[in-house]
């Protein structure tokens, strides 16, 4: 007798286990009188669709199994509106990364050359040009009152020089340094003359009545303190580093060191400093011992060497320093063109991968959330989850939704390219004036 109460009470205890643990069951999973009304957003419009939550189920998280096992305890006949909340709670997804990729897509370019102009646009085309500093550095030592063809040497690189000076364009500084100037070249004088280097023209633009007076005065007369001569010049333009400017050293001169200098360690350093001067030696008359010492000096400076054995020759090397700028520029613009071109081909590359396409990183990721979304009708339709009708009516919601989705896409796609294409031409437009600008300049 006592046994069937305790039997009754053991059946009753686990009844109540069961439907507990059941309960437990049901509480882990989505209830749906909580989450279909209110608490599931969808969006309207395409702005709509990007501010959803992401998904339980979008991107990696999607798993299967989990979602049917989700979708099994969903009433039977739900509403369209239900049944499309459910997929949006599902699996709709995270669209916001690559949305702001695309709305920070950069359409600007950068053009760096190192040429005559560094140009940069961040947001519009911005010119920086650099400085032109040049100075030019005169041999005063009695050999250059020797002849050459008739003429004095001094006097034919005083014709040079000027008309090198005259030819360069305005908005070029210029200096004239003088070396071996004073004294004699007489062995008593050699201390005095192994120490006289001035600047005579200082650095500015080129004013014509100055720079012939400064010109005119020089007179050969000493030694050839070459080295000290580029110390100073390394002084005169220790104001203005590379970064901002562009430095060259034009030596004119008849012979090597009589000082005991070094002319090549003067040139390394001035080359290797923050100037980053350029070192060019005009050997005038020089014989071939002359001509390797001269050749180092100018290889130190990072610079050329070259030969003139008459007025005409020398004349025609510095006619030639202002031809070589013009091609510079021309150089410039080939090189601009070519990086424009190369940095457009890029960018639109990037925008394809983007938007736009089939390929696209934004419409894999619509495609892939539109076939989850169908199977999932298709299985909540399976399993009588919801009638033919009211699947046909989410049919048409997930059609809106992919074709909002990739009408955002193609039209961002199609945006960013004429946006780019704009701006190219403008800057191709741009770069063609600053070469035109430049070559006047120069001729």
């Amino acid at each position: 007798m006592n046994r069937f109460p305790k039997l009754v009470f053991l059946s009753i205890l686990i009844v109540v286990m069961l439907l507990t643990a059941c309960n437990a069951s049901q509480e882990a999973a989505i209830n749906p009188e909580e989450s279909i009304p209110e608490k599931v957003k969808f969006g309207e419009d395409v702005q709509g669709i990007f501010d959803e939550k992401p998904g339980v189920f979008s991107g990696s998280q999607y798993d299967e199994q989990k979602l049917q096992a989700e979708l099994d305890q969903l009433p039977d006949n739900i509403s369209s509106t239900e049944a499309y909340r459910y997929l949006v709670h599902f699996l709709s997804e995270d669209y916001r990364p690559l949305v702001k990729k695309v709305e920070e897509f950069d359409t600007t370019y950068t053009i760096a050359g190192g040429q005559p102009t560094d140009s940069e646009q961040p947001n519009a085309l911005q010119e920086k040009r650099k400085q032109v500093n040049i100075v030019v550095l005169v041999d005063a030592s009695g050999s250059m009152a020797g002849h050459v063809d008739g003429q004095r040497k001094m006097e034919i690189a005083k014709h040079a020089v000027s008309r090198f000076a005259q030819a360069l364009p305005e908005q070029v500084n210029v200096s004239l340094r003088v070396y071996g100037h004073l004294g004699s070249n007489q062995r008593k004088d050699k201390e005095v003359s192994c120490k006289s280097t001035e600047e005579i023209y200082p650095l500015s633009k080129y004013n014509q009545n100055k720079f012939e007076k400064s010109l005119n005065q020089l007179k050969p007369v000493g030694y050839t303190p070459i080295a000290l001569a580029i110390q100073k010049a390394q002084k005169d333009l220790s104001k203005y580093n590379a970064s901002q400017n562009e430095n060259i050293v034009y030596i004119v001169s008849d012979g090597i060191e009589t000082c005991g200098g070094d002319p090549v360690g003067a040139a390394k350093q001035l080359h290797e400093s923050n100037i980053k001067a350029i070192v060019n030696i005009i050997g005038f008359d020089v014989d071939n011992a002359g001509q390797q010492a001269l050749k180092q000096v100018a290889v130190a400076g990072g610079g050329e060497f070259e030969t003139a054995n008459s007025a005409e020759e020398l004349r025609r090397y510095l006619d030639a320093q202002n031809t070589k700028m013009e091609l510079k520029w021309r150089i410039w613009d080939t090189e601009a063109r070519s990086k424009l071109q190369g940095t457009l081909i890029e960018k639109e590359t990037a925008v394809r991968k983007l938007v736009g396409l089939a390929a696209s990183e934004f419409d894999q990721k619509v495609k892939l959330e539109n076939q989850r979304m169908v199977d999932a009708l298709n299985y909540l339709e399976e399993k009588k989850k919801i009638n033919f009708e009211n699947r046909q009516t989410v049919d048409s919601y997930l059609i809106w939704r992919k074709k909002e989705l990739e009408k955002y896409s193609d039209s961002k796609y199609h945006s960013l390219n004429k946006i780019l294409r704009d701006n190219y031409q403008e800057l191709e437009k741009r770069i063609k004036e600053m070469k035109n600008k430049g070559l006047e300049e120069y001729q």
